[in-house]
């Protein structure tokens, strides 16, 4: 069955990591889905939350609303009712009876009353909600294009039929279980044990629906959702709400260190499972993460517990060969993770403590770097070269530091040779990918505060420049406001939008923005601004923070979630990198604008 959902949904085939990858029309605000979104964010407001609160909680007693707000009057479309316990659901049903929204609704909350038993400690009792819209015809396979989008995964919801057989799909059970729409459709399929000969005789509609989340209690409480969530608009990016987002972020990574001092390298709200997989560039990362935090609050457990995080990192990962030394998994030695591990190590305050283990990975980065000023991206396995749009890039930024610390001639040398090097590569046509931006951006920062280069600053400007006009997505008249602010481009060919490309960007970013207020280059200066505020917007909206966007998470796991950022608005999955970079430019973001520097144009 899975050859035959690829050959109805054209699911995308795994691409090699260390390749380029073709450009993602799945991810793309398609014009042609534009239509079934129209009446999914209406000009005007839905419905008044206090209003719709009175009535639902009118309607949960069952006794007579004082009012109904006219949208519920409209013709009857299928209503979504899903009833939560401190975020474990207990039922759900689609009303579909009577002539209007109203008569649907009472229908679905007739069947979840029931299931509502009431105790000596109650939980916190919440109602899920999705008002449908006039649905719109797919048919199949033709709409191959369609299933593959992933810009209305959360928005758009559907409507198998079969044979007599209907299966709806409501946008927010899609945000809960985080499926996709091609999965969805297999599924179907699956159950159904439909065979490629029969998809015209398959009934596929799409819907949009205004979501609402209702919160029992005292003091009910009524949110209209947007994709499962609140929408966060560009005025919220205020000085007082970034610092709230460096918090739950810094909780978040700290939280999910465990005793032992390993940290949680992904997480999936929709599935408690533990994930196995991992990445030794990434865990470095978010240790340098938590220095950083620790440092900026003169934070002597944190820093504790960043040593703890040191230590099991080096048990489990650190190994020695003819004096180097190695971060090896997986049967990989990856000149990245030597460097991040060297900068952590670096940064913290009882550096002396590992002494032996960075000296001997600073002649792992000597090794690997060549005489021409490139760096060679592995020590095992032998003789494997790439990602060179990563791993130099780390390892400069590691070396820049420690020359911050000695102004070691020859070590300036070094970073001088391989600046010459690398700014030709990336400015070869075939080469240019913004993922090396940042990298090079933070390394030729460090080593300018000491040298103001004006070769690397001019390069700095270019890199930045071109990120900006090519990566930030920026259309305040999309139908999709939600997406605003990604570092993402669908026609290029550059991977997937995701929360920690935006996060490493704002890292470069910020850089950017100090050398050029610092040379006095106000166009310059404000135009990074914009690209920092609008990224920070996309981060806000990533971001797990409320009872809202957690609403189908069991209250028991949400320690795991608060405070993390989603991978990007259709999918929730929370890797540490996603947290650690946006972290670490939110910190400078912090030290480096001033007050007015968040106001909006």
């Amino acid at each position: 069955m899975v050859g035959l959902v690829g050959l109805i949904v054209g699911m995308v085939v795994l691409r090699n990591e260390w390749g380029p990858r073709p450009p993602s029309p799945e991810y793309a605000d398609a014009p042609h889905l534009l239509p079934t979104l129209a009446g999914a964010r209406p000009e005007g407001p839905w419905a008044a939350p206090a209003e719709l609160g009175a009535l639902l909680t009118a309607l949960w007693d069952e006794t007579e609303p004082d009012r109904v707000p006219e949208v519920l009057r409209r013709p009857v479309q299928p209503v979504y009712a899903a009833l939560r316990a401190d975020g474990t659901q207990l039922a759900e049903h689609w009303g579909t009876q009577g002539p209007t929204q109203l008569h649907a609704l009472r229908e679905a909350l007739a069947v979840l009353r029931p299931h509502a038993h009431p105790s000596q400690d109650p939980p916190v009792l919440t109602l899920e909600l999705a008002f449908s819209h006039p649905p719109r015809t797919q048919r199949l396979p033709d709409a191959s294009r369609f299933f593959r989008s992933r810009a209305t995964q959360g928005i758009v919801g559907f409507e198998f039929s079969w044979q007599g057989h209907v299966e709806r799909h409501s946008p927010t059970s899609i945000v809960a279980a985080n499926v996709s729409h091609d999965h969805l459709l297999g599924s179907f399929l699956s159950r159904q044990g439909i065979g490629p000969e029969r998809l015209g005789e398959v009934g596929v509609r799409t819907f949009a629906a205004q979501q609402v989340l209702h919160v029992f209690g005292p003091e009910p409480r009524t949110f209209l959702m947007d994709r499962g969530n609140r929408l966060v608009t560009i005025d919220e990016v205020s000085e007082e709400n970034v610092r709230q987002l460096a918090d739950l972020a810094r909780t978040w990574l700290f939280e999910n260190l465990d005793e032992r001092g390993r940290m949680t390298y992904l997480v999936r709200p929709s599935d408690p499972q533990v994930v196995r997989s991992n990445n030794m560039v990434r865990q470095w990362m978010a240790t340098v993460a938590m220095g950083r935090a620790a440092h900026r609050d003169d934070d002597a457990e944190a820093w504790a517990q960043v040593a703890r995080n040191i230590d099991y990192n080096l048990r489990a990962f650190y190994r020695e060969r003819d004096g180097h030394g190695l971060i090896l998994y997986g049967g990989k030695v990856k000149l990245g993770a030597v460097a991040l591990a060297a900068l952590a190590l670096l940064e913290h305050p009882n550096r002396e403590r590992w002494r032996a283990q960075e000296a001997a990975l600073q002649r792992s980065m000597r090794y690997l770097w060549n005489d021409d000023g490139s760096f060679q991206g592995f020590y095992l396995p032998e003789g494997r070269n790439g990602q060179q749009n990563f791993y130099p890039g780390e390892a400069l930024l590691y070396w820049a530091f420690l020359y911050r610390e000695n102004r070691d001639p020859e070590l300036l040398a070094r970073i001088r040779k391989s600046f010459e090097y690398y700014r030709e590569w990336h400015l070869t046509p075939e080469n240019r990918n913004p993922a090396f931006v940042p990298w090079h951006t933070q390394a030729y920062t460090v080593v300018w505060d000491v040298t103001r280069d004006e070769e690397m600053q001019a390069f700095i400007f270019e890199m930045n420049d071109w990120l900006v006009d090519t990566m930030l997505e920026w259309n305040p008249r999309s139908a999709l406001p939600d997406l605003q602010g990604r570092y993402y481009n669908a026609r290029l060919p550059f991977g997937i939008p995701h929360a920690s490309s935006t996060g490493v960007y704002l890292e470069g970013l910020i850089d950017a923005f100090r050398i050029a207020r610092t040379a006095g280059d106000r166009e310059r200066a404000e135009r990074y601004r914009l690209a920092i505020l609008r990224g920070l917007r996309s981060i806000m909206q990533l971001q797990f923070v409320d009872e809202v966007d957690m609403f189908y998470i069991p209250r028991d796991q949400r320690r795991r979630v608060l405070g993390g950022i989603r991978t990007d608005v259709h999918n929730n999955e929370i890797r540490c990198d996603n947290v650690q970079h946006n972290l670490m430019g939110i910190l400078k973001i912090l030290d480096t604008f001033a007050p007015e520097d968040y106001r909006h144009p």
